[in-house]
Parts: C-alpha cells; sequence; structure tokens
C-alpha cells in the first residue's frame, strides 16, 4: 500500500508528475492497470487544485519576495526568472493555439513541460476556467500515455 502512497506523493511534485510516476511504478513493479490509475489520480488532483490555487500560490511567492531575505530570497527570486521563462516560451504556443496548444505543451512529456508549467503559463497569459483545467487534464493524460508507450517496450524486454 505504501508504494501506491509514494505514487501518489510523486505524480504531484513538480517536474516529476504523473508521466514519471507511471516509470517509477513500473520500476517498483507494481501492477500496470494500478500504476496508470495512480498517476492518473496525480493528474487529476493536480489539474483540479492548479486551476484553483495557483493565483493564490504565486501572490504569495510574490509577498515573500518582499519579506525575505538571504538563500529565501535567492530562491525566490529564481521562481520570478523561470516565471518570465515560462511566460514567454508558452506563450508562443498558447497565444497561437489556445488552450490546444497549452494541452500539447502539458503533453509532451519533457523536463521544463508538463502540468505545473502549463498550468503557471495559462495563469499568466490570462487563462481561467473549465477550459484550462481540461487541456492541463488531457494534457497529462497524454503524457502519461506517451511515457508508457516509450516505457513499457523497455520494461517489457528486460523483465525476460
Amino acid at each position: 500500500m505504501w508504494r501506491y502512497l509514494l505514487l501518489y506523493l510523486l505524480s504531484l511534485l513538480p517536474g516529476f508528475e504523473g508521466r514519471y510516476a507511471v516509470v517509477t511504478g513500473l520500476l517498483l513493479k507494481l501492477p500496470l492497470p494500478q500504476v496508470l490509475l495512480v498517476s492518473s489520480l496525480g493528474v487529476l488532483t493536480l489539474a483540479t487544485l492548479l486551476t484553483q490555487l495557483l493565483n493564490l500560490i504565486d501572490q504569495l511567492l510574490q509577498r515573500l519576495l518582499v519579506r525575505c531575505r538571504g538563500v529565501g530570497r535567492r530562491i525566490l527570486t529564481l521562481y520570478l526568472r523561470y516565471r518570465e521563462r515560462v511566460k514567454s516560451r508558452c506563450g508562443k504556443y498558447v497565444g497561437k493555439w489556445g488552450t490546444v496548444g497549452l494541452t500539447l505543451f502539458v503533453a509532451v512529456p519533457l523536463p521544463a513541460t508538463g502540468l505545473w508549467t502549463g498550468a503557471l503559463a495559462a495563469y499568466l497569459l490570462g487563462l481561467r476556467g473549465w477550459r484550462v483545467f481540461l487541456a492541463l487534464l488531457l494534457g497529462g493524460l497524454l503524457s502519461n500515455t506517451f511515457t508508457l508507450l516509450l516505457t513499457v517496450p523497455l520494461w517489457w524486454s528486460s523483465s525476460w
């Protein structure tokens, strides 16, 4: 049971998300249907929470920047730089393709893409509502699927 909880918690981490939880679940030799279910629950959780809470998270981090000193300030400054990079990089796709572009951006199973970055991009570009939720959900599920399709042949051949 603890392995499924670990898998779920990993699927919520920025950058790791459901796509790498799929790989982790396979490495832990968990059954494929359960791995897909748990990683998909992580995607659903993030799509729900990030569309509702990203505004609050971003405002909190910006307020902390004013009050923090030392290492905390440096970390928050890195966040602000990351924020601007996300806006400029994702703005091309989302500005041109809208929520379809956001879905495709989230679906690409590469570092610096995914639910957290896609949600931040949507927030920074002024996208709100159920379309963003659907774009994040569909993109995250597609990312899980792409990662699974890339991973299962390697996992299958190594298990023999």
